[in-house]
């Protein structure tokens, strides 16, 4: 309830939408987050030929990048790639929740970051956020 908006606002061009939880401290220098990204497909294609895709794309992107798991799910009643991985942003360690799916010809992506230390106590919470995730 207490997660709220970036002090500035998002480039639409790149997240549809992000919510940051609330700083535990002076020295909380990591808010964790959940955003969502619209991805225009060129072509039609599968959840699994995308995330394969996606999967060979997102390690030359992210410093210390490291797959934890990847496992079928269901996010508004539709079929979902549940993704976690870890990688570095500066001197951080992040771990980060991904749910991958395709509607038509749009991927959509929800990621829910922590600081790796942390992502224990929010794993439930970014469950049950992801779990608001309706398409219209």
């Amino acid at each position: 309830d207490d997660w709220t908006d970036p002090p500035t606002p998002v480039d639409e061009a790149m997240l549809k939408s992000i919510k940051l939880s609330p700083q535990e401290g002076a020295g909380d220098i990591f808010m964790e987050n959940v955003n969502v990204d619209v991805e225009p497909l060129p072509r039609a294609m599968s959840l699994d030929a995308y995330m394969n895709i996606s999967e060979a794309n997102i390690g030359g992107m992210l410093n210390g990048y490291k797959k934890v798991a990847r496992t079928e799910a269901k996010v508004s009643g539709v079929d979902a790639s549940r993704f976690v991985y870890t990688h570095e942003q500066g001197p951080l360690k992040v771990k980060a929740l991904a749910y991958i799916l395709i509607d038509g010809r749009n991927a959509f992506i929800i990621t829910c970051s922590a600081e790796t230390s942390a992502y224990d106590k929010y794993e439930k919470q970014f469950e049950q956020i992801v779990g608001t995730f309706k398409l219209k």
